[in-house]
């Protein structure tokens, strides 16, 4: 009897056609990155045009880094960086930094800032921030597959706390966003860079808008900001 094409012996790919698919992947992602920065900048745009205090919405271009950067990185941090932010970094902008002002008592203010570390400010975090005084694992961080586990800063530019993309498993494109606040706490914040991303834009770059996410949450000026209309 013949084989049901959904049913029958399972095809085995040859090593082009699996560069293929690979290419495809790599393709899909830098579709998807290159658009992140454009999107950004017009939604971000969008939503605050109604506001007359707005202004000065500044954009700082950054030239994308290449693959072998990337790969000389790598071998110096001897830890594999997601595809998703490779993409970023190798397409978009080799880093990346939104401001907005505001008008405030007759002078303009900076507000909001979106900032993603480039290849060269990616420092890896210090297993101490990792344990409290008494060396036992911080609450909620996961427990590592790998021998322990291991962070980069993504985003170290605010002193209210920084944004690390965080390794529990050998596999990259496992790495979550977990924020460390003041207080050494660690906070999930989202499953991957895009979705981290994406989250940046939607809360606009505000002050601490990252400590939405943690047990303490938003300060009483945070959160005014945070929920105007």
């Amino acid at each position: 009897s013949r084989c049901s094409p959904l049913i029958g012996p399972r095809r085995t790919e040859g090593p082009g056609r699996t560069a293929a698919r690979a290419s495809e992947t790599r393709s899909a992602w830098l579709m998807a990155t290159v658009s992140l920065t454009r999107d950004a900048l017009k939604d971000l745009t969008a939503a605050l045009a109604p506001f007359d205090v707005v202004e000065g919405i500044n954009l700082a271009d950054r030239p994308a880094c290449s693959a072998a950067d990337i790969s000389a990185w790598e071998s110096r941090a001897e830890v594999r960086i997601p595809n998703d932010l490779r993409a970023f970094l190798q397409s978009s902008s080799n880093g990346f930094q939104l401001q907005w002002h505001v008008r405030h008592c007759g002078k303009s203010v900076r507000l909001g800032c979106m900032h993603i570390a480039g290849l060269d400010e990616l420092k890896p975090v210090p297993a101490a921030a990792f344990v409290d005084a008494l060396g036992h694992s911080r609450e909620p961080l996961p427990l590592p597959d790998t021998d322990a586990l291991r962070a980069i800063e993504l985003d170290a530019s605010t002193p209210h706390g920084r944004v690390c993309l965080l390794y529990a498993s050998a596999d990259p494109s496992e790495a979550q966003v977990w924020f460390q606040d003041v207080s050494c706490s660690w906070s999930f914040i989202a499953n991957s860079f895009l979705d981290y991303f994406r989250l940046m834009v939607l809360y606009l770059g505000l002050p601490r808008w990252q400590y939405v996410y943690t047990d303490v949450g938003l300060d009483s000026v945070a959160a005014s900001w945070v929920r105007s209309p």
